[in-house]
């Protein structure tokens, strides 16, 4: 299982509703996005492997995928709205 926590940097408030996809090193393929919890954190029941976690369209991590991953962002800019 991989889950992804998203919080703000300074405050470690989680950030509720965001979008989360990863897109595995292997074979190219994206998981569908799936939004944060309460708690900032989305859970992926897939086996450990290495890619790329991309948060709100944004690649916020790169590497190993496994347990648990903290990103922490400044502040969350939603560009698809602006597209």
């Amino acid at each position: 299982m991989i889950a992804v926590r998203v919080c703000k940097k300074v405050t470690k408030e989680p950030l509720k509703r965001t979008p989360v996809v990863l897109r595995m090193d292997v074979d190219g393929l994206g998981i569908a996005p799936v939004l944060t919890d309460r708690a900032g954190i989305v859970r992926f029941e897939v086996p450990p492997a290495t890619g790329r976690a991309l948060v709100s369209s944004g690649e916020r991590h790169h590497g190993g995928l496994d347990g648990e991953i903290l990103v922490n962002l400044w502040a969350l800019l939603v560009l698809d709205a602006l597209a």
